[in-house]
Order: C-alpha cells, then sequence, then structure tokens
C-alpha cells in the first residue's frame, strides 16, 4: 500500500507545467520546375525562366520592365530595364545597393560577370523575416541596366518558407546565368 503511495508521489512531484506547443506553419515544397527560354520578344534581352511563372508585360511601365508571379508559392519577381548614359551608371547601381540595404544587411553578395555575353552584376541574399529576400542587378557596363526583386504578397516566416526560398534562389541563379541582352 506505502509503495503505491510513493510512486504516486514521486510522479506527482516529477510533473511540471504543461507548457502548449507553439503555433505551426505550412511547410512548402514546390514541384521541380523545367526551364524554358523567355518567351517574350519585344525587350532588349533573353534568359531562361522556369515554366512554373506568369509572365506579366505592365502596361503603364517602360519597355523592358516585366513581372513573374509564382501562383502556387505567393511570390513575385519584378524586373526593371533601364537604358542608360554611362554616367548613370553608378547611380543606379548605388541605387540597387541602397534598395537592398532598406530590407537588412544581406547575408550574402555574389558578384557575376560574363564577358561573353557582356553580363555584370551581383546577386544580393538577405536572411531574416523580409519580404524581399533575394535581389540582383545586371549590366553591361555601358548603358543597359536590369534590376530584379523578388518579393512574398505576404509576412514571411523565414524558418517555415526556406524552401520555397530556395526554389526561387535557384530560378533567380537560372535567369541571372542565362541572361544575354538583344542588340
Amino acid at each position: 500500500m506505502y509503495r503505491v503511495f510513493y510512486i504516486c508521489l514521486l510522479f506527482m512531484l516529477s510533473c511540471s507545467e504543461y507548457t502548449p506547443k507553439p503555433r505551426g506553419y505550412v511547410r512548402l515544397e514546390p514541384a521541380a520546375a523545367l526551364y524554358v527560354q523567355l518567351p517574350v520578344t519585344d525587350i532588349p534581352y533573353s534568359f531562361s525562366i522556369s515554366d512554373k511563372v506568369t509572365i506579366e508585360l505592365p502596361d503603364e511601365q517602360p519597355v523592358g520592365w516585366i513581372t513573374f508571379t509564382y501562383p502556387e508559392l505567393n511570390a513575385t519577381l519584378y524586373g526593371s530595364f533601364f537604358l542608360v548614359t554611362n554616367d548613370k551608371l553608378p547611380e543606379l547601381t548605388g541605387e540597387a545597393h541602397k534598395l537592398v540595404e532598406r530590407m537588412g544587411q544581406p547575408s550574402k553578395v555574389s558578384a557575376y560577370e560574363n564577358p561573353e555575353s557582356k553580363v555584370y552584376g551581383k546577386f544580393f541574399e538577405i536572411s531574416g523575416n523580409v519580404a524581399s529576400p533575394l535581389q540582383f542587378f545586371l549590366t553591361d557596363s555601358l548603358s543597359r541596366f536590369f534590376r530584379g526583386a523578388l518579393y512574398y504578397h505576404k509576412v514571411p516566416e523565414s524558418d517555415s518558407i526556406a524552401p520555397v526560398t530556395d526554389y526561387l534562389r535557384k530560378d533567380m541563379i537560372e535567369l541571372v546565368q542565362t541572361f544575354s541582352w538583344k542588340d
């Protein structure tokens, strides 16, 4: 009889406060993409893009501006194009750096260059819960400038959308590595 009492007492003393589990988030794992050549011909550049995107050329924007929507991932990649003079190029690259810094300090900056295609640029990865974790700019170092920025449509939780960000990083790297200017 005393044994049962001591065992019950031991269980009662060993229990601590109940702490509920934190709220969970849905984990998204996108399907693998097939990359195709950009099917738009009346713009001054070309590259490969995922077959999972919806392409839109905004009506009220200059020629070369483009939007890629990932409907399943609730994300959009905005691309803007500028024809510039050589003296305006540093201003645009400086502005691209400032836009990245507004999101937070980049956790990784990668330089890119493809001298054969005359494409030079930088790829920025910003860590944390930011609306635009991936951005880049590309230029020919003379007169053409293209900037891309990925935005999520709702407040991101970086740990739960990490697979989506990894997937979109691969898409954007494919875009950068296959980018070429049209003459």
